[in-house]
């Protein structure tokens, strides 16, 4: 992988039949494809959903709906 897309935002379900869930991303930030790790810049928030895109160099990529979500960043405590 080139990179990762880490999303941030809210999955809307379907609400018919013969629709798909959507996602809505507020935010978008970009990781290099060798990273081991990820210090999330914002305040993580268990209300929203996260969502991470694996990008091949020559920019080929699934849909925010087709890839994996992941779960909730717990914000560091003292």
């Amino acid at each position: 992988m080139d990179h990762y897309e880490i999303h941030d935002g809210f999955w809307y379900p379907a609400t018919t039949p013969g629709t798909k869930d959507r996602f809505y991303s507020l935010n978008r930030f970009n990781v290099p494809g060798d990273a081991t790790s990820l210090k999330w810049p914002l305040l993580a928030s268990p209300d929203k959903s996260y969502v991470i895109v694996a990008v091949a160099a020559d920019g080929t990529k699934k849909t925010l709906e087709q890839s994996p979500r992941i779960p909730s960043p717990m914000p560091a405590t003292d």
